[in-house]
């Protein structure tokens, strides 16, 4: 039984991947129609809109909750996050975003040591100076201009560690589907007076390409959620590394993007600094 639950699992890690790639190139597609600040207003409306149906038959007795504050710090770190993320698909190498925003669980380590006072430890500073070491030599500065789509590119991975620390502590008393409902609702607000100052048009061309840019974050979500549950964080987060190959290949296939060796190598470090971290974080008594 737990051999087929970890299958499954990976199973639901490598979909998440998969479909997550193909998120990042719609993204870099809808870049060339319209800036990363409008992206993700509509990234925002067609996830409302795809939680609007659960959030009617739910009623208010599931959306009930008093962590207001926690919610509009989560929304504004997503919001952020989304923002760097978005502007960095948007003016490098997919694999290159990709492979610094690795650093995610190695920011999130050091959050949760500062913001929630968890003992980060000698292999826990050990995995985070390891992993700082690949997004160098992905960066490689002194090298190759640092730009500030690179520095965006780690900024997201910053922004989405402090929403992963916020997380923890929504979870306490808030629902996964509350959560997702109130923070498409809450990065509108704060997506709009942007998305309105760059306003660049809306094109019926590609509507259908923002239709499918909600629909597949959902399918990406529900795909990481299952796999979280059918298995041990240990087992299936390795496999949630396939984004960059995946990410390689549609960057090549549909943008001509090539990535060199020193990404994938940089990248390397990094996931084995965060599968170290995550290892030792296992055996860590409760």
């Amino acid at each position: 039984m737990q051999s087929s639950a970890a299958l499954r699992g990976v199973a639901w890690m490598v979909a998440s991947g998969f479909v997550y790639s193909m998120s990042t190139g719609i993204v870099r597609y809808l870049a060339d129609y319209m800036t990363p600040a409008e992206i993700v207003f509509w990234r925002s409306v067609t996830g409302l809109a795809v939680m609007l149906p659960w959030a009617i038959r739910a009623g208010g007795a599931a959306l009930k909750t008093s962590a207001w504050s926690l919610l509009g710090l989560r929304s504004i770190a997503s919001y952020l996050g989304m923002l760097c993320s978005f502007y960095a698909y948007s003016k490098i190498a997919i694999a290159d975003a990709v492979a610094l925003q690795f650093t995610l669980p190695l920011f999130t380590i050091l959050l949760a040591g500062v913001l929630l006072g968890e003992r980060i430890g000698r292999h826990g500073f050990l995995a985070c100076v390891i992993g700082f070491v690949g997004a160098l030599v992905i960066v490689r500065p002194g090298f190759e201009t640092v730009t500030l789509a690179t520095i965006a590119a780690l900024g997201a991975a910053v922004f989405y560690a402090c929403t992963n620390v916020v997380i923890k502590l929504l979870s306490r008393s808030v629902s996964t589907y509350a959560m997702t409902f109130y923070i498409n609702v809450m990065v509108l607000p704060l997506a709009l007076p942007l998305t309105v100052y760059l306003w660049s048009g809306l094109s019926w061309a590609i509507v259908p390409w923002i239709v499918a840019f909600g629909a597949i974050n959902t399918v990406a979500q529900i795909c990481l959620t299952n796999a979280i549950r059918a298995a041990d964080a240990r087992i299936v987060q390795p496999f949630d590394f396939l984004r960059l190959p995946f990410g390689a290949a549609i960057g090549y296939l549909a943008f001509d993007q090539t990535a060199d060796v020193l990404t994938f190598v940089g990248a390397a470090i990094i996931c084995a600094a965060a599968y170290y971290a995550l290892l030792r974080e296992g055996r860590a008594p409760a």
